[in-house]
């Protein structure tokens, strides 16, 4: 499965909200789906990354 944070470049879609977006999505779903023990979110750029692992930290808290 792929989720591409298409637009975040160059269109300037901010990445929190997609990352917000992918995040929800994926943890909205987890339950559905117990045998999924692995998801790999892959990013170009460390900034990606960075905002990615702050958007699951936070989700996480709550």
């Amino acid at each position: 499965m792929a989720m591409p944070a298409i637009g975040t470049g160059v269109f300037k879609f901010p990445p929190e909200l997609a990352a917000e977006i992918i995040l929800k999505g994926l943890l909205s779903r987890s339950t559905e789906y117990p045998d999924i023990t692995l998801v790999r979110i892959c990013v170009g750029v460390e900034q990606m990354r960075s905002v990615f692992q702050s958007m699951l930290d936070s989700l996480l808290e709550t």
